[in-house]
């Protein structure tokens, strides 16, 4: 049994040298070493795949767009959350920047609430 989170995640990834916080949301299942999910940003919905290692608290996940790019994520467990850096090589460019998630907390939204105002307030949420 794995002692991360299984279930809804939020965050952000930035591009390096860019201020501004791109939302995300995924759900992510984890167990065995293996991490497997899905979710939905600004390029589109997109599943993840990867690994986890608890020895040294890392994780590799390549996210991968429904009929797009992918990219990979390379990051650790800091917490509860993941924080790492993306890479993306396409047409001979390559990006990169920093991501940030963490479980969506449970009791603290309303099923009335939009998806986009959720995620926006947990990332204000975690300007503590």
């Amino acid at each position: 049994m794995s002692k991360h989170h299984s279930g809804e995640w939020v965050g952000y990834y930035m591009y390096q040298g860019i201020a501004k916080k791109l939302p995300m949301h995924l759900t992510l299942q984890f167990g065995e070493g293996k991490v497997k999910g899905a979710g939905i940003d600004g390029p589109g919905q997109f599943v993840i795949d990867g690994v986890y290692d608890d020895a040294n608290s890392s994780v590799t996940l390549n996210k991968q767009y429904i009929g797009k790019h992918n990219l990979q994520y390379r990051g650790h467990f800091q917490s509860d959350e993941i924080l790492g850096d993306w890479s993306l090589t396409q047409d001979g460019r390559t990006m990169n920047g920093t991501i940030r998630i963490w479980p969506l907390p449970d009791g603290i939204y309303g099923d009335d609430e939009t998806l986009q105002s959720i995620i926006a307030r947990e990332i204000e949420r975690k300007k503590l």
